[in-house]
């Protein structure tokens, strides 16, 4: 700075003759010497050798510790307080609206304007004023929020999948390792009573069967017990010498066709009938219960129980490998992806389907 200084000076003492550095740029620019001199002489000569040194002759003050010293605060205070003002006016505006919110929570409603309140990282205001001129519609953050919003939804799906289908089969397997799973199975409280909408469903189910859809393959269940019939007759020695016999040639498929038709017919009344006999129905009732009990005391020796979980437990753990391995194979970005076009098409087709004005 200072052998800059000085060279500066000695030309200006140099030009004009004057021994004071001070007195001597103030007669460079008198408009006496300007005059006698030449102006544009003057100019050029000033452009020429003293602008450069003017121009690279700054300094900053340094601290005791050898740092810059920086007083743009000072600049920045006067705005700072204009921000902070702005920003405790929405503050107070949100809580009042909103009793229910925490003052921790009404700043985070703000959040993105604590940067203009900081001294540093200054150039992070720029997202402050961003998001306000978004709000009033004068720049279109839209593809922006919504890469954001796509990127935090990527990471945050995949994890959520993967921890949510984990944690169903761990359940699904600790609820078969310590035998609850099997016991719910034959707990009077989970055994529904005759009222209950399962039985209900299961004797819709039945009814269904038997008055509609038997009656529509009766005729294939005719022809399936007729070739069985025949089957089982063309192996009888009897069969082959009637075949012989003239006139009686066709008595064995006759017999059969109509052996058929009758245990067809009988099959589906006795159905009819069994479900309007009210003694049928008890009977099986009783059915169902003693096969319950009998499986429930099958089910729970102890050769099956042990068989049963080790082929259960290994069969999650199976879908739980694979349930993962399918996640990281298909992506979540793709199915992403998926979704987006989704959302299009339900935007495009309700435009169509919107009434033009």
């Amino acid at each position: 700075k200072s052998s800059t200084l000085e060279k500066i000076k000695n030309e200006i003492r140099q030009r004009t003759g004057k021994p004071n550095a001070r007195e001597a740029f103030s007669t460079f620019w008198s408009q006496a010497y300007l005059e006698n001199a030449g102006w544009q002489q003057e100019f050029d000569f000033w452009n020429r050798q003293i602008r450069p040194f003017i121009q690279a002759n700054y300094y900053r003050e340094i601290d005791r510790f050898g740092r810059f010293i920086d007083r743009f605060w000072l600049l920045d205070l006067p705005f700072v307080i204009v921000f902070a003002i702005d920003f405790w006016t929405r503050i107070l505006s949100i809580k009042r609206r909103h009793r229910e919110l925490s003052w921790t929570e009404t700043i985070l409603r703000r959040w993105y304007d604590l940067f203009l309140l900081l001294p540093f990282w200054r150039a992070w205001r720029v997202l402050p004023v961003a998001i306000r001129l978004y709000h009033v519609s004068l720049l279109n953050l839209e593809p922006v929020r919504a890469e954001i919003h796509r990127d935090l939804l990527m990471g945050l799906t995949a994890e959520l999948a993967e921890m949510v289908g984990i944690e169903v089969i761990e359940q699904m397997q600790y609820s078969i390792q310590n035998g609850k799973a099997l016991r719910n199975l034959f707990e009077p409280n989970l055994l529904v009573d005759e009222n209950s909408e399962v039985n209900a469903i299961a004797t819709r189910v039945i009814n269904v069967s038997v008055y509609d859809v038997f009656p529509q393959v009766q005729a294939d269940i005719e022809s399936l017990i007729h070739h069985s019939i025949n089957s089982s007759i063309a192996r009888l020695p009897a069969y082959q010498q009637l075949k012989h016999i003239p006139g009686l040639n066709n008595l064995p498929d006759q017999l059969s066709e109509h052996l058929a038709k009758s245990l067809s017919a009988l099959a589906y009344d006795n159905l009819t009938n069994m479900m309007e006999d009210p003694v049928s129905a008890q009977i099986t009732s009783r059915l169902g219960r003693n096969f319950r009990d009998a499986l429930k005391r099958e089910l729970f020796s102890d050769r099956n129980v042990r068989e049963i979980k080790f082929l259960l437990i290994n069969l999650l753990e199976e879908i739980k490998i694979n349930y993962i391995k399918g996640i990281e194979e298909v992506g979540i970005e793709e199915l992403m992806d998926k979704a987006e076009q989704l959302h299009r098409k339900i935007e495009n087709y309700a435009k169509i389907a919107s009434p033009s004005p």
